[in-house]
């Protein structure tokens, strides 16, 4: 599934697209490159999930702040999908999906990436302040109103990144309640 679902994404264009099959693989590779999202599902085996994956690879250093992460599962256990949410994941994809709905997430996460850049930038230098002042820019402009949710979400973070708790609370309750598209 993994080898069928990478082959239909390099249709997408431009991308480098690496696959593996195990979160080891992922974290040796990790050490001499880095990566802009990671599209990993729940259930991995070998004694850790996604989401300790990727908590692990976050922990150690080897994904940037920035990096997107997009999960997909067949598990719509509360349990699961809490501990999925929790992580604060870009996109959450539930099983069965199709190619199609796989690479229309892709690619609007790719378009909210580009237009986000600046911030994403910031947040890797860890200017959580310039990253703040880029992102209520951008929530200011009317033509990205259409991706407001995901910048309130990123805002968010960077706010949480700065300890403000509250503030990032507020955003938090603030919300629309449909904050992942469930796929």
């Amino acid at each position: 599934a993994r080898i069928h679902l990478r082959s239909h994404l390099l249709s997408l264009g431009e991308l480098e697209i690496a696959s593996y099959s195990n979160g080891n693989e992922l974290k040796n590779a990790l050490r001499t490159q880095s990566v802009d999202v990671v599209l990993s599902d729940f259930h991995l085996g070998q004694h850790k999930n996604g989401v300790e994956w990727i908590r692990t690879l976050q922990k150690s250093g080897l994904l940037k702040p920035s990096t997107g992460i997009l999960f997909i599962t067949s598990d719509q256990t509360p349990q699961t999908i809490g501990q999925i949410i929790d992580l604060q994941p870009d996109f959450l994809i539930i099983k069965p999906y199709t190619i199609r709905s796989i690479k229309q997430v892709l690619s609007q996460y790719l378009a909210i990436r580009k237009v986000s850049i600046g911030a994403l930038n910031a947040i890797d230098s860890g200017d959580y302040n310039a990253a703040l002042k880029e992102v209520d820019a951008l929530l200011a402009a009317p033509k990205y109103e259409r991706i407001s949710i995901h910048l309130l979400k990123l805002k968010a973070k960077i706010l949480l990144r700065l300890t403000a708790y509250d503030a990032a609370m507020a955003l938090y309750k603030s919300r629309p309640t449909k904050t992942y598209h469930l796929i």
